[in-house]
């Protein structure tokens, strides 16, 4: 429950709600950047609109999900999780709804935060695979960040 609660608190003060759904300035991104691998659901192709639906058609049934492979857009946010001793890191992923999308990733192998990982706020993409943790919370198991704009 604490971990709903936190999770919850992060997504409304680092992203908020906005009237007009998002940021007024998105950054643009340059196709050549994108990570060119095959996934199952490509949320980088996907308007504003469309994430926001896809994101709650996943979440509605998530183990249908698990094990494919997706590719998401966001600003990158580390969030220190009192009850482990450690650092969580999601992506927020900007949605037309009006509030955006908090998702946790895991990045596979050793990386030390805050060394490995890119300064709070900057704009990634990440290739993974979906999972759910065993406390029921959606995950995205990443082998790469890729830092966009």
């Amino acid at each position: 429950m604490k971990k709903i609660l936190a999770l919850f608190l992060c997504l409304m003060l680092i992203s908020g709600c906005t009237e007009n759904g998002g940021s007024e300035n998105p950054p643009e991104v340059d196709a050549d950047m994108s990570v060119d691998v095959d996934v199952d659901v490509d949320f980088t192709k996907l308007s504003s609109t469309m994430v926001s639906a896809q994101m709650d058609i996943i979440m509605q049934n998530m183990q249908a999900y698990v094990g494919q492979t997706m590719k998401i857009r966001g600003n990158y946010y580390p969030l220190f999780w009192e009850v482990n001793n450690e650092f969580l890191h999601f992506i927020i992923i900007e949605c037309s709804s009006g509030c955006d999308k908090l998702f946790e990733f895991v990045w596979n192998g050793e990386h030390i935060y805050p060394d490995d990982y890119p300064p709070e706020g900057t704009f990634i993409e990440l290739p993974g695979v979906f999972g759910v943790d065993e406390e029921g919370f959606p995950y995205l198991a990443v082998d790469d960040i890729v830092i966009v704009a």
